[in-house]
């Protein structure tokens, strides 16, 4: 068989394997396979994503930090732990334009400016006003009625 009428069918997929397992060639010196970092981030009970993540920002950059090479894989999953940095540790903001939520009523009541109010009998209030008016509850506007109240 010439090349010109040779096939190629290219390489197939394993069975329960992700295209991240199966990349070990092509990694940068010294960067473990994704199969490696799972299981040290779900030893500190992260997701998997959080492992795919960690992969793939070490694969973006060359496993390297700003100041030069990763020495010890292990130790920098842990300071990323430590300081927040994986995607599932990330607090998420309140946006002025989100709905109202016991969660963000009780970020609210933490609040420094509303230390004066009651603000979750305020925002019984406000929610029985929204729901008798037929408005949402938007943040901005539960905000808006605490700044007045001060």
């Amino acid at each position: 068989m010439n090349k010109k009428t040779k096939k190629h069918l290219g390489q197939l997929q394993l069975n329960g394997v992700s295209e991240y397992d199966q990349q070990t060639e092509g990694l940068p010196k010294g960067m473990p396979p994704l199969s490696a970092i799972t299981p040290e981030t779900a030893k500190l009970g992260l997701p998997n994503s959080d492992g795919e993540h960690l992969f793939n920002v070490w694969l973006s950059n060359g496993f390297r930090t700003r100041t030069g090479p990763i020495k010890n894989w292990k130790a920098a999953i842990r300071v990323w732990h430590t300081n927040g940095f994986f995607p599932s540790q990330k607090k998420q903001t309140t946006k002025p334009g989100e709905l109202m939520s016991y969660e963000i009523l009780d970020d609210i009541a933490k609040w420094t400016a509303f230390k004066k109010l009651d603000v979750h009998k305020l925002g019984a209030e406000f929610k029985e006003w929204c729901e008798k008016n037929k408005q949402p509850k938007l943040v901005a506007s539960f905000i808006k009625l605490l700044n007045s109240r001060l």
